[in-house]
């Protein structure tokens, strides 16, 4: 991170109030990362910028626009989902934010059609570092994610690789492959 930019690393939600008292005026931008984060500390945020504490532009970085995803959860599980409350939901929440960055345009569209903004697309980008090592001598496969719960986006798509994708590498190099999982697990995730 840059001198500039300062991450809450050692502190929480519980915190927030005093942390921000502290540092009264002092920060340009307040970057919040997903909804859920911005929903839990919103009341702290309001009442900081109603007592002055608080001067700085607030940005929602949501990740993901989740109800998209959970949509699809439900109608895998014949459940009903109420897209357009969930929606609605997160755009109340982000009335206290100046900024909101979706990852793609299709989700910085979505918000917009449920009239928020002004709504910013950042999408990820990686820079290709290909190793030295000839192919001969690379093995194996990396998976990073955190695995908060058992609907997790990250626990879906590693059983998808390892049910489905994984036997057909194996088939095809004819060798066992071995796969490592590095990232947060939660309780009861195995």
């Amino acid at each position: 991170m840059p001198d500039t930019a300062e991450a809450m690393y050692d502190q929480s939600a519980d915190t927030l109030a005093a942390f921000l008292e502290a540092r009264a005026g002092y920060y340009d931008t307040v970057w919040v990362s997903r909804i859920h984060n911005l929903t839990r500390i919103r009341p702290v945020l309001i009442k900081a910028a109603a007592e002055g504490l608080l001067k700085a532009r607030i940005v929602l970085d949501t990740e993901a626009v989740t109800p998209c995803r959970e949509t699809l959860q439900a109608r895998l599980k014949g459940e009903p989902y109420d897209f357009e409350a969930a929606m609605n939901a997160i755009v109340s929440a982000a009335t206290v934010c100046q900024q909101i960055v979706a990852v793609t345009e299709f989700e910085a569209a979505i918000l917009r059609q449920f009239g928020a903004g002004p709504v910013s697309q950042i999408g990820h980008t990686v820079e290709l570092r290909p190793t030295a090592r000839p192919f001969e001598q690379r093995a194996g496969l990396l998976f990073v994610g955190a695995i908060h719960q058992d609907d997790s986006p990250n626990l879906d798509s590693l059983i998808w690789f390892v049910d489905e994708v994984q036997p057909l590498i194996d088939a095809e190099l004819k060798w066992e492959t071995r796969l490592t999982i590095a990232g947060y697990t939660g309780a009861g995730i195995d």
